[in-house]
């Protein structure tokens, strides 16, 4: 079944996942991309998309042609659009960078209710690793952590650089999988490479009880789609391969009976497609 989406916004985030979209997602047509940049749009235009400036000039024609937008505006921007969408009937997908966490339903393949809700907000960047964990176990019928201890960490120019035990990926990880976590966020100066920035995460997860054994571990986290185990000899400067998924060192994998811990990899704002594309999937999915 084809899927028709709108983008808005064709920025880092919107101009990926519309590369992300033609190169593995025959099924989703892009109906329309809203992109207040002219040099943008026309850009657009000669790669055959329709575009319009504003959100203001989509129609209820484009919400009948369209179920959903994926907003990849600016920080501020989606909480604007919201009312805008909702007006004409349009169900929205906001991305993680939007402060305001009443925008929308909080989303998670397997964890969120798509019929109860019009619009959705997708997990933060320091939590979509561990949340992958959580679900892969979930799945594999192993038992989850009583709590979580977590670093996480890119290169970036922010004037927040230091966010111990942030509550917002805190809160996300137990609404989504009823696990108490604390995860410590520390940015670095610098810059990309090549245009990709890179998280680096470090795990712990506690048990009360007997944790899993290491290699019933790694085996139930390594069926997960979205989930790659690397080894620590792998080049990942000059070979970009982690592309849309977790990349997690074999290596790094520490068990004593009631702690397991690693360290894991990804890249921005790619590792967020995925989800983003599963949302897409489960709203037309709806009876």
């Amino acid at each position: 079944m084809q899927s028709n989406i709108l983008i808005a916004g064709y920025g880092v985030f919107g101009a990926g996942l519309v590369d992300h979209i033609e190169s593995n997602h025959k099924n989703i047509k892009i109906v329309k991309i809203i992109e207040p940049n002219r040099h943008k749009r026309d850009i657009l235009l000669k790669r055959g998309y329709k575009t319009c400036e504003s959100p203001h000039e989509l129609s209820s024609h484009d919400a009948h042609e369209a179920k959903v937008v994926i907003d990849c505006s600016p920080r501020g921007e989606g909480s604007k659009n919201k009312p805008i969408y909702s007006n004409i009937g349009l169900r929205a997908i906001f991305q993680n960078g939007e402060e305001d966490r009443s925008i929308g339903a909080l989303y998670y393949p397997g964890s969120t209710n798509i019929n109860k809700h019009e619009h959705f907000l997708m997990p933060l960047c320091s939590g979509i690793s561990v949340l992958k964990v959580l679900s892969a176990l979930k799945k594999n019928k192993m038992s989850l952590p009583y709590k979580i201890l977590g670093t996480h960490s890119k290169v970036s120019n922010t004037s927040r650089m230091l966010m111990p035990n942030n509550p917002n990926a805190n809160s996300q990880i137990l609404e989504l999988f009823g696990v108490n976590a604390r995860m410590d966020i520390v940015y670095l100066r610098g810059e990309p490479y090549q245009n990709k920035f890179t998280y680096y995460g470090s795990v712990q997860l506690q048990y009360k009880e007997k944790a899993p054994s290491r290699k019933d571990f790694i085996n139930s986290i390594a069926e997960h789609p979205w989930i790659d185990i690397i080894s620590d000899k792998s080049d990942l400067l000059t070979n970009l391969s982690i592309k849309d998924k977790t990349a997690i060192v074999k290596e790094s994998f520490y068990s004593d009976g009631k702690t397991i811990s690693f360290m894991g990899l990804s890249s921005t704002p790619d590792v967020n497609y995925p989800i983003v594309i599963q949302a897409v999937l489960d709203i037309y999915s709806m009876r």
